[in-house]
C-alpha cells in the first residue's frame, strides 16, 4: 500500500491527536472487524528513560491508539523488549517511567510481561531464514508498529523498519549484534525482521524527535508531526525528507531498495492530510559522520593503507566519570564483552569493540559519547 499520512500537531497535549490517529486506523482498516482479536502495539522503548527525553515513543500517542482499537472490540497489549537485562523487574521500572504503565491503565491495554522467545523460520528472497522473536508478538493477530523519529549513531537514522528490533527477546539482540557487526547485515536483519512480522500498521511519533547522538543521547528537537502508512519504508522515506536526509543516504532503506522490497523511486505515493510538509533539518551523530567519510577516505586511499590509517580515524567511546554511576548495565549490554570495570568505571577494549554503539544507547545517565580523534577532526575540517 503506497497510502502515507501526515498530520501537524503542536505538542502531545494537541487535542487533534486523538482524531488523527483514529483517521489513520480506519483508513488503514476500512470495515475490518476487531472483535475477539488481539492487537500487539509496539512503542519504542528502548531504555528506562521518562517521555520528555524524547527517546521513546510518547505515552499520550500510545494511549490514543490503543483506545482506537480497544473501541473496535480488540484486545489490546502494549509490549517491547528494551535493552537491558531480560527480566519482569527491568520491564516494568521501563513501563514505568515511559510513561507506558500510564497509557495501559487510560486505555484499558494490558502491558506484555512474557518475554518467551519463539523460533520462527521464514522465506526471504528465495532463501530460509530463522530468527528469535517474542512469542507474544507471534501469537497475535495484529503488529502496531509505534517507532520515534530519531538519529542513529549506527544506522543513520532509527525509524520504523529499526523500531521491530524491539520483538527480540533481551540479551538475544546482544548475540545478534555480535554476529552481525558488519552494518549491511545488521540492516539485512532488520529487512528480515519486518519480513517475517510483516507490521500492519505503523506510525510515527515525529512531534519530538531526536537529533544528534540518537538513539538516547542525542538533543529533543521539535518536528511537529505524526506520520503514518501499512509500510514502514514508506514512514522513514518520508520522515527523513522532513528532516533533512537523503533516503539513499539510510542504511535499511537503500538496502531494502536494492533487494527490490521498497522502491525509492516509485512515484505512486498516495498523500493524505497535510501534505504541505516542511523541511526541519536534524544534527547527525558524530559516529554517522565518520561512517560516511570513511567510505568516501576508502576509495581514494590503496587498501594496504587503510587498516593502519582508519585506527587513527575511528571514533572514540568516552565515559564521563561525572555522569557515570556504575550501574554496569553497558558491561552486561556489550555484544562484543568489550567493557570491563577499572576502579568502578568502565573501560572499553578498542580491539574487542565491533562499534555497534550499544552502551550509548542504554546509558541511563548518558555517560557516553562518541569523539573523533585528532586526526579525524583535521581530515574533516579540511
Amino acid at each position: 500500500m503506497n497510502k502515507v499520512f501526515t498530520y501537524k500537531c503542536t505538542d502531545y497535549k494537541d487535542a487533534s491527536i486523538g482524531s488523527y490517529l483514529k483517521q489513520i486506523i480506519d483508513d488503514s482498516f476500512p470495515g475490518e472487524v476487531f472483535n475477539n482479536k488481539t492487537v500487539f502495539v509496539k512503542p519504542n522503548l528502548l531504555t528506562r528513560r521518562n517521555p520528555e527525553q524524547a527517546v521513546t515513543t510518547h505515552p499520550v500517542l500510545v494511549k490514543e491508539v490503543c483506545l482506537c482499537f480497544i473501541k473496535k472490540g480488540a484486545k489490546v497489549i502494549i509490549g517491547d523488549s528494551p535493552g537491558g537485562p531480560n527480566s519482569i523487574s527491568w520491564l516494568k521500572s521501563v513501563y514505568k517511567a515511559t510513561g507506558m504503565t500510564w497509557a495501559a491503565k487510560e486505555s484499558g491495554a494490558e502491558l506484555n510481561y512474557d518475554l518467551t522467545p519463539s523460533n520462527q523460520s521464514f522465506e526471504i528472497k528465495n532463501s530460509y531464514k530463522e530468527l528469535q522473536v517474542l512469542k507474544a508478538v507471534v501469537d497475535s493477530d495484529y503488529l502496531i508498529n509505534l517507532p520515534k523519529c530519531k538519529t542513529h549513531g549506527l544506522t543513520v537514522f532509527t525509524g520504523g523498519p529499526k523500531n521491530l528490533y524491539g520483538c527480540i527477546p533481551g540479551l538475544l539482540k546482544a548475540k545478534y549484534h555480535l554476529e552481525l557487526a558488519d552494518l549491511e547485515n545488521f540492516c539485512g536483519l532488520i529487512i528480515s525482521l519486518n519480513e517475517l512480522l510483516k507490521p500492519n500498521l505503523t506510525v510515527m511519533d515525529a512531534i519530538i524527535g531526536m537529533e544528534g547522538e540518537g538513539p538516547s543521547s542525542g538533543t529533543p528537537k521539535y518536528l511537529g508531526y505524526i506520520i503514518g502508512s501499512k509500510n514502514p519504508y514508506l514512514v522513514d522515506t518520508i520522515a527523513a525528507q522532513m528532516i533533512g536526509l537523503k533516503p539513499l543516504d539510510i542504511p535499511v532503506l537503500k538496502l531494502a531498495h536494492e533487494l527490490g522490497i521498497f522502491s525509492l523511486t516509485d512515484d505512486s505515493i498516495i498523500h493524505v492530510g497535510h501534505t504541505k510538509k516542511e523541511v526541519v533539518p536534524f544534527k547527525m551523530p558524530v559516529a554517522t559522520k565518520y561512517a560516511d567519510f570513511s567510505d568516501r577516505f576508502a576509495k581514494r586511499v590503496p587498501q594496504k593503507l587503510l587498516s593502519r590509517i582508519y585506527k587513527w580515524l575511528k571514533p572514540v567511546l568516552v565515559f564521563s566519570e561525572e555522569k557515570c554511576t556504575s550501574c554496569k548495565l553497558c558491561i552486561e549490554s556489550c555484544p562484543a564483552s568489550a567493557l570491563k570495570m577499572y576502579n568502578k568505571k568502565p573501560k572499553v577494549n578498542v580491539k574487542e569493540c565491533i562499534y555497534c554503539y550499544c552502551c550509548q544507547e542504554l546509558c541511563p545517565k548518558s555517560a557516553v559519547s562518541v569523539k573523533k580523534p585528532a586526526l579525524a577532526r583535521w581530515l574533516f575540517y579540511h
